[in-house]
């Protein structure tokens, strides 16, 4: 039952995984990964978006309901064409991961000792959902090809936690709806 109550709460995901060495003179995570501006710019979008999502809910008038639904369509397309234009510039490709809201494991061409903190870009695919999580490194095996790396969250600041809650809820949805969890 301990197996099954935990596997509920993990889940298979696609995302790029990109870390960097972690020092106390960047705290912030985004600096980490200049080659990710544009993820940046659209978690700007996402705010954006969901403050027209809240506006439209209040709207009485059809026709300005619908422009507001049509804008929100158009920051949309917008944002997901930064990003994929960016994350196809990336070095790394989207790889499956297994995370949970305390943590997550992924293939690196990296190695790792137990111990390191490290800060974490990981962009969901095919939503484009950014977080940028401060991680331990608790296990890191050696295969063919990179290592596989599993990570522990440290320190994460409570609004991005709800923000992978809500993803991780959304993703175990689909995958049942899907018939794969």
């Amino acid at each position: 039952m301990d197996d099954n109550r935990r596997a509920y709460f993990r889940i298979e995901d696609v995302a790029w995984v990109l870390t960097a060495a972690y020092t106390e003179s960047r705290p912030n995570a985004v600096e980490y990964f200049p080659q990710l501006r544009h993820v940046t710019a659209e978690n700007a979008l996402a705010a954006v978006d969901e403050e027209l999502k809240e506006l439209n809910s209040q709207l009485d008038e059809k026709a300005l309901s619908r422009y507001v639904r049509t804008l929100n369509r158009k920051i949309d397309l917008f944002r997901q064409n930064l990003l994929v234009q960016q994350l196809g510039q990336l070095d790394e490709e989207a790889q499956t991961i297994i995370i949970s809201e305390g943590g997550v494991s992924f293939w690196s061409h990296q190695a790792h000792k137990v111990g390191d903190k490290v800060v974490m870009a990981l962009v969901f695919s095919p939503s484009y959902f950014a977080i940028y999580p401060h991680a331990e490194v608790v296990n890191c095996d050696g295969a063919t090809g990179g290592y596989r790396l599993h990570c522990a969250f440290s320190d994460m600041p409570e609004p991005m936690r709800q923000q992978l809650a809500r993803h991780l809820m959304a993703q175990q949805t689909a995958n049942r709806h899907l018939g794969t969890d």
